[in-house]
């Protein structure tokens, strides 16, 4: 990753933390989640980013609710069911580059907040102090995703 100055160059970016717990403006959210991220509408985010001018997007990968809006194969191997198939950050890196805008993926470093299952998962809870375990899974969560999207992305916000 380069040096930030396009970001001090602004004007603004934007953060949309969406996540599993996302509400919609109308009706109840759709339980799939699959289904929820492919109908994620990446073309039109990407044209509203322009046209209200801002130059970067920080959007949220997974956080609170046990849900990844990307496939991971080490989530996968400790957590299954819990990523969607489609890779939404790809997507949102493919569309957002044409139009000249950045991504940055927020990711989160703790699960502390997560379900007991997920917690459990990634040896969060084997020990109140010694994280090693959890540390060793997860930053293996992160090479998978830094591997699987490259240049895609412009950034991570951890």
């Amino acid at each position: 990753m380069s040096e930030v100055k396009w970001m001090q160059a602004g004007p603004f970016g934007v953060m949309l933390h969406w996540t599993v717990r996302t509400m919609p403006k109308l009706g109840p959210p759709e339980p799939d989640w699959d289904r929820r991220v492919n109908r994620f509408p990446v073309e039109i985010l990407a044209d509203s980013l322009v046209d209200i001018g801002a130059k970067w997007l920080i959007f949220t990968c997974g956080h609170c609710g046990d849900a990844f809006c990307a496939p991971n194969a080490v989530i996968e191997r400790y957590f299954p069911g819990h990523c969607s198939q489609r890779d939404l950050v790809v997507d949102l890196g493919r569309e957002l580059h044409a139009r000249g805008t950045r991504l940055i993926v927020y990711f989160q470093t703790l699960v502390d907040h997560e379900s007991e299952a997920m917690r459990a998962a990634f040896g969060w809870d084997l020990d109140p102090r010694d994280k090693s375990v959890f540390q060793e899974r997860w930053t293996d969560v992160v090479r998978t995703y830094a591997r699987q999207w490259g240049d895609r992305i412009d950034g991570w916000w951890f």
